[in-house]
C-alpha cells in the first residue's frame, strides 16, 4: 500500500503500488579465423605504421621475379601470384590505386596478427577472440486504485531493453568474414494497459480497458578495433558508383575465388546498411459489460485495435536499402590477375611492369538506388457477445460469438508496388529491340548495325520501362491501397462445455469448437 500516516490512505486500502526492476550483462566470446593479405601485399610499413604505393607479393611469386625478371608465371605452381596475361609483375610489386590505399588506411581488412589459426598457404592470419555485450533490462509497475462509485482504477505496464553488439553486420546479403564492422541491436519494447472497473448493482460490472504497446528495433554500425567508417579518405579519391548517393556510407568487399593464401574461398568485409529501424505501435480500446441472470452470466463488448509500423528497407532478400554499394572481386573471372586482392589494389591504375599496362578488375559492383522508410497502418474493430448458461448444477454450456471487421494493411504516400502477371506485355523486350545478355544479365539492344550488343543504358526510358513490366501501384488503378483483397467481415462462432460427471467436484471433462481470425 502507498500510505502517508495521517495524511494519505490511512487505512491502506485504496492505494496500492509495485515496483521491479531486474538487470543482467552478458558476455559471449566469438573466435574469428581468417587469412588475410600480409603487410607486405598491402604494403604496409611497420616502422612507419603507413602505407606506401607498392605492394609486394613475392611470398607467393617465383624467386626469380624478386630480382625483376619478367616472366610467364604457372598458374599450377604459382596459383596464387598476380600476372598480367600470365606474366608476373616486375619485382613481384603491384601499384596501389589511390581508391585501395583509402580503403586500407581504413582499417576494415584488419591485418594479419597471427602466423597459425587459419588456412593460409602463407600462415598470414587474422586470430582474434571478441566478447561482445548484452544487457538486459525489464522494468515493472503497477498502481491499484479504490475510486468513488464502486469503481477501481488499474494501470500496469512493462518495459523491456534489450541491447547487444553483434560481431558483425545482421541481416546482410554478404555476411562479414572479421569484425572490423559490428553492430549495436537495440530492441526496446514497452507495454501499458489501464482498466477502469465499475460495479453495476449486485449483479453487473463494467471493465473498460485503454492498452499501448510498443516494440522497436534500431541497428547502428560500429567499428570494430582498429578500423574506421569515416568516408573522410575515401571522398578525397574518385571511388565511382551506380548511384552517386552512398549516403555517407563505405562501400562493402566481397573478395571471392579459390586463392589459398586466403584461405580458398574468400572474404567478405560488409560496411552494412544500418542505421536501419523498425517500429510497431498498437492502441486497444475495449469495454465489456458482465451481467449475471439467473444461470446465465452474459458478457458484451467491442475491441477496437489500431496498428501503425514504420520500418526502413534492409538490404537482405528481395528488399533495397544497400544503397553503399557493393564491390566484388573473384580471381576465378576472366579479366583477374589471378588474384583477388591484387585486383583490388591495381583498381583503375595503370601501370608498366616491362612493356605491359595493366589495368586492375573488378568483376561486379551491386548498389541499391535507395533505402526508403515505409509507413503502413491498419485497423480492427470487434463486438463480441457470449453465455456462461449453467444447464445443471454439473453442466455449463458456453455459447459466444465474435465479430471480426478486419481492415488490410495501407502505406501512407502510395509507395508499395506489386508485380501482377495480368499487366506483364510478354512482347515488350522484343519490341523495344532489346534483349538479355546472357553471359551477363544485362539488358543489350539487338536492332541496328551501330548498336547490336551494346548494352542498354539503365537510366534510359526504354529500359525503364522493360523493368517495370508488369509492376502495378497499390491504390492506383483500381489496384487495392495494399495490393490484396479486404475480407472484412469475419464471424468467429465459438462453443463450449463443462462438465462434472462425479457431482462432487471430483473430475470435470471439458471441450469447445471455435473459429478464429487473426491480422
Amino acid at each position: 500500500p502507498l500510505f502517508i500516516p495521517h495524511v494519505f490512505n490511512q487505512n491502506k486500502d485504496k492505494t496500492f503500488i509495485f515496483l521491479s526492476e531486474e538487470f543482467r550483462k552478458e558476455r559471449s566470446p566469438q573466435q574469428f579465423n581468417q587469412g588475410v593479405p600480409s603487410d607486405a601485399e598491402r604494403g604496409y610499413n611497420l616502422f612507419t605504421g603507413s602505407y606506401g604505393s607498392l605492394a609486394d607479393f613475392s611470398d607467393v611469386c617465383p624467386a626469380a621475379a624478386s630480382l625483376g625478371v619478367i616472366g610467364t608465371v604457372s598458374a599450377g605452381t604459382n596459383p596464387d601470384c598476380p600476372t598480367y596475361q600470365t606474366q608476373n609483375y616486375r619485382f613481384n610489386q603491384v601499384p596501389i590505386s589511390p581508391t585501395a590505399l583509402a580503403f586500407l588506411q581504413t582499417g576494415l581488412i584488419p591485418r594479419a596478427n597471427a602466423t597459425s589459426g587459419c588456412i593460409s598457404s602463407t600462415d598470414s592470419c587474422y586470430d582474434a577472440s571478441i566478447s561482445p555485450a548484452t544487457d538486459y533490462r525489464q522494468d515493472l509497475g503497477r498502481l491499484d486504485q479504490t475510486l468513488p462509485f464502486k469503481s477501481n482504477l488499474s494501470v500496469s505496464g512493462v518495459h523491456d531493453h534489450w541491447q547487444t553488439v553483434v560481431a558483425t553486420p545482421q541481416w546482410s546479403n554478404y555476411i562479414s568474414s572479421v569484425p572490423t564492422v559490428q553492430n549495436n541491436f537495440l530492441g526496446p519494447g514497452l507495454s501499458a494497459i489501464a482498466h477502469l472497473t465499475t460495479q453495476i448493482g449486485n449483479t453487473g460490472l463494467n471493465d473498460f480497458s485503454y492498452g499501448y504497446t510498443l516494440q522497436r528495433i534500431q541497428l547502428a554500425s560500429l567499428a570494430g578495433a582498429g578500423a574506421n567508417l569515416s568516408r573522410s579518405g575515401i571522398d578525397s579519391v574518385p571511388l565511382g558508383s551506380i548511384f552517386t548517393n552512398n549516403e555517407g556510407k563505405i562501400p562493402s568487399l566481397v573478395f571471392g575465388g579459390s586463392n589459398q593464401e586466403y584461405g580458398g574461398a574468400g572474404f567478405n568485409i560488409d560496411t552494412s546498411f544500418d542505421p536501419w529501424s523498425h517500429t510497431l505501435g498498437t492502441q486497444t480500446i475495449r469495454d465489456a459489460v458482465t451481467k449475471m441472470w439467473t444461470r446465465h452470466t452474459l458478457l458484451a463488448g467491442i475491441e477496437l485495435v489500431q496498428a501503425q509500423r514504420t520500418e526502413t528497407d534492409a538490404a537482405n532478400s528481395a528488399n533495397t536499402g544497400d544503397v553503399q554499394g557493393t564491390l566484388l572481386f573473384s580471381n576465378l573471372s576472366g579479366g583477374s590477375s589471378r588474384n583477388f586482392f591484387a585486383d583490388f589494389l591495381l583498381g583503375n591504375a595503370v601501370v608498366n611492369p616491362g612493356s605491359i599496362n595493366t589495368p586492375g578488375y573488378i568483376e561486379a559492383y551491386e548498389q541499391d538506388n535507395a533505402q526508403l522508410s515505409y509507413k503502413m497502418s491498419y485497423w480492427t474493430f470487434e463486438p463480441f457477445v457470449q453465455d456462461d448458461w449453467k444447464v445443471t448444477p454439473s453442466l455449463t454450456v458456453n455459447l459466444g460469438l465474435r465479430l471480426s471487421l478486419f481492415k488490410n494493411w495501407e502505406p501512407q504516400g502510395r509507395n508499395l508496388y506489386n508485380w501482377d502477371l495480368n499487366s506483364f506485355d510478354p512482347t515488350l523486350l522484343s519490341s523495344q529491340g532489346m534483349n538479355v545478355n546472357m553471359n551477363n544479365g544485362y539488358l543489350q539492344n539487338v536492332s541496328g548495325a551501330s548498336l547490336n550488343g551494346t548494352p542498354v543504358p539503365f537510366e534510359s526510358a526504354a529500359a525503364t520501362s522493360v523493368m517495370n513490366n508488369g509492376l502495378v501501384r497499390c491504390g492506383a488503378g483500381g489496384v487495392p491501397t495494399s495490393c490484396q483483397s479486404t475480407h472484412l467481415f469475419n464471424p468467429a462462432p465459438r462453443i463450449g462445455f463443462a462438465l462434472d460427471p462425479s457431482h462432487r467436484g471430483a473430475y470435470s471433462i471439458r471441450g469447445g469448437y471455435g473459429v478464429f481470425f487473426e491480422h
